[in-house]
This record gives C-alpha cells, sequence and structure tokens, in this order.
C-alpha cells in the first residue's frame, strides 16, 4: 500500500473533526462590519446581525418602549474620525453604541452612547450624547437578517439605514465643511 493511501484514512478524519468543530463555534447571529466615507469623514458600523426567524420582531421580540440595541451580542457600535451631525445634531469624532427606543405610534428614539463597548442587553445608565426622534417607515422588502448600511453617500450628505423585517429607518449625516 502506498504511503498517500495509509495517510488518506487521518486525512479524512481530521477534517471530519475540523468540520465538527468549527460547526459548533458558529454564531446564530453573524457579525457584519460596514462602512462609508461621507466626504473627508470615515463612518464604521460593527454589529451582530439577529435573525427572524419567523419570529414577530417589534411589540414583541423587541418591546415598545423600551430601549434596544440594533445588535445581538454587542451593542451597534458606531466609530467616526471626525466631528458630524447625525439626525440634526453635533456627534464628535469617536466610537460609541448605538441604541433604539421603538414605540407603536410616532417616531421612535435614536440614541448614542459614549461607551462603545457594552453587551447589547446592558443598556448603558447615563452616558448618552445624542437622541432624536426618527419616524419609523415600512421597508420595501422585508429584511430577514437585521442590516444596517448607507442607502445615500453624496458630496457632504447620507443616510444611515437600519432595516429589520418590514421596519425601516432613515437617519440623516452631514458632514460640516472645515472639520
Amino acid at each position: 500500500m502506498s504511503r498517500s493511501l495509509r495517510a488518506l484514512p487521518f486525512v479524512a478524519l481530521a477534517l471530519t473533526t475540523a468540520a465538527a468543530c468549527s460547526g459548533q463555534t458558529i454564531a446564530p447571529s453573524q457579525s457584519a462590519t460596514v462602512t462609508q466615507w461621507i466626504a473627508d469623514a470615515h463612518f464604521e458600523l460593527a454589529y451582530d446581525r439577529p435573525v427572524a426567524r419567523d419570529r414577530e420582531l417589534f411589540g414583541a421580540l423587541v418591546p415598545w418602549n423600551e430601549i434596544w440595541t440594533p445588535s445581538a451580542n454587542l451593542a451597534l457600535r458606531l466609530t467616526v474620525n471626525r466631528d458630524v451631525v447625525v439626525a440634526g445634531q453635533p456627534l464628535a469624532a469617536g466610537a460609541y453604541s448605538v441604541w433604539l427606543e421603538p414605540r407603536a405610534q410616532g417616531p421612535w428614539r435614536f440614541l448614542v452612547n459614549r461607551e462603545a463597548q457594552v453587551a447589547h442587553a446592558a443598556v448603558p445608565d447615563g452616558g448618552w450624547v445624542l437622541e432624536a426622534e426618527i419616524e419609523p417607515r415600512r421597508g420595501v422588502d422585508p429584511m430577514e437578517a437585521l442590516a444596517v448600511y448607507f442607502s445615500d453617500a453624496d458630496y457632504r450628505e447620507g443616510a444611515l439605514d437600519i432595516h429589520w423585517g418590514t421596519t425601516a429607518l432613515r437617519i440623516p449625516l452631514l458632514v460640516p465643511e472645515g472639520g
């Protein structure tokens, strides 16, 4: 029997073991990073994408009138390299966590906290640096896995979108001149 044939069972065992081990470490909410330049501002968003899996989302899995982060495991992290305007309010360069307060009626609260690394279920007690009212809208297509993306990016303006199920929010972004 040749050497390569004798080694075949060991190679098969190694591949099977590696596949089994890697299957145990795959998270149900996959990590994602989204980046966008608008003018000379670099936006980076890092989050874990929860999946609807036939569950009712807002008003059930995500309760009304409670602060929640659009992420799983860790809070959605926003990093920006220079001072910008988010939802009409100034935001200094830095790293932050992003939160929402869904409401059954009317606009939702969009919140930014100075604590950037925080577990998704550990709503910070203080440290809020930005709060704005954002009107939710019906997404064109249902989004099974939560998606955070930049729908617009023009010379100095853009929009950050958060979309899950049939609900979408668009948060306006502005990069002031001379930053």
